[in-house]
C-alpha cells in the first residue's frame, strides 16, 4: 500500500515538473522574442537619430547660407524670402531638438 501511495506521489510530482518545464520553455521563448524585438527597436532608434542628425546638419547649412545671403542682398523681396527661409530652418531645428527630449 505504501509503495502505491509513494508511486502516485512520484507520478504527481513528475507531472508537476513536466508542466513547470513547459512553462519555463514558453517563458524562455517569450524572452527570446522580446530580446529580438528590443534589438530591432534599438536599430530603428539609432537610424532615426542618424536621420535627425543629418536633417539638423542640413537645416543648419540652409540657415547659414540664408543668413549670409541676407547680409549681402540689397533687394527687399530677396531679403523677405531669405528671412522666411531662416525662420523655416529655425522651426525645423526646434522640431528636431524637441524630439530629442
Amino acid at each position: 500500500m505504501i509503495i502505491i501511495i509513494f508511486s502516485l506521489i512520484l507520478l504527481l510530482l513528475a507531472y508537476f515538473l513536466y508542466v513547470q518545464k513547459k512553462k519555463v520553455i514558453s517563458l524562455q521563448q517569450q524572452i527570446g522574442d522580446l530580446q529580438n524585438k528590443n534589438s530591432i527597436l534599438e536599430k530603428q532608434e539609432l537610424a532615426a537619430e542618424q536621420h535627425n542628425d543629418y536633417l539638423r546638419q542640413e537645416a543648419n547649412t540652409v540657415h547659414l547660407y540664408a543668413s549670409l545671403s541676407l547680409e549681402e542682398t540689397r533687394k527687399t523681396s530677396i531679403k523677405e524670402k531669405q528671412s522666411q527661409i531662416i525662420r523655416s530652418s529655425e522651426h525645423i531645428l526646434e522640431l528636431l531638438n524637441s524630439e530629442k527630449v
